[in-house]
């Protein structure tokens, strides 16, 4: 039987009580990885981590709202309090709803909201997350942030907040891979296309309401537009998570990886 890539390791998951979060706790724990699932549902939360129990596997649940600057130092605290230390991190979350709109029509209030949670929480995010691994000394460290493809080839039109939040997520990424990269932390974003989960069925409700067209219509349209002809599951995204966080990409650092089903490529 084959070594599990993340042995002992401790990978840390804001926003991993549901879908790919959760897709991707379960992986990591499979994968021998010691898992902190965190989010604001406590009982989603603690249904994945008994979920990883069933097979054995060692996690914990820290409540955190990523919107709160005291939630995120106190997660990285208790992790380390927990476990000891911080080997992986994976920031993945993002707010889609209330976004929907022509650029003249966003409200500011929405606005805050989405630089807020789906830029300015990943920044925070990684400011304890650093500070915790440099305090740990020179190591094998990584850092994934959730991203979009909407962030990505000029932004998409009536999502513009959500496309520039995004865009700043790779920015940032790119920025700390840059600085950190002699202090062994790799950081990557993944510019995610559409993952069949709960959280992007409820959007797509909002984007097919603007549209004016039913959610049925607008979710043929959308696997029509990708190559592939489908979302992507959670189990194939955290896939490729793994992957991005273990030693088998230890070359890579500063990239946006695409995972979209190939629905990008006209543009990119």
């Amino acid at each position: 039987m084959s070594r599990k890539r993340f042995l002992d390791k401790v990978i840390v998951i804001p926003g991993s009580t549901s879908g790919v979060g959760k897709a991707s706790a379960i992986a990591f724990a499979k994968e021998g990885g010691r898992v902190i699932v965190s989010g604001r549902r406590e009982e989603h939360g603690q249904k994945v981590v008994d979920e990883i129990k069933t097979f054995s596997g060692e996690a914990t649940f820290v409540r955190a709202d990523v919107s709160s600057h005291e939630d995120i130092k106190n997660l990285m605290d208790k992790t380390v309090e927990i476990y000891g230390r911080v080997d992986v991190a994976f920031n993945n979350f993002g707010k889609h709803d209330d976004g929907v709109a022509l650029i003249a029509d966003v409200k500011e209030e929405h606005f805050d909201a989405h630089m807020n949670i789906s830029m300015k929480s990943v920044w925070l995010c990684m400011k304890y997350q650093i500070k915790t691994m440099l305090k740990q000394g020179k190591g094998d460290y990584a850092i994934l942030n959730s991203s979009s493809i909407s962030g990505v080839g000029g932004g998409w039109p009536f999502i513009s907040v959500y496309s520039i939040a995004k865009s700043g997520v790779d920015s940032m990424s790119k920025s700390a891979a840059q600085e950190y990269a002699q202090n062994g932390i790799r950081v990557n974003s993944l510019g995610g296309g559409f993952f069949d989960t709960e959280m992007i069925h409820t959007y797509f409700e909002e984007l097919a309401q603007f549209y004016g067209i039913t959610k049925e219509q607008l979710d043929a349209e959308i696997n029509k537009s990708i190559p592939l002809g489908r979302m992507a599951t959670p189990q194939e995204v955290a896939n490729t998570v793994l992957f991005l966080c273990s030693g088998e990409a230890s070359y890579i650092t500063g990239a946006s990886i695409i995972l979209d089903g190939g629905m990008s490529s006209k543009y990119l």
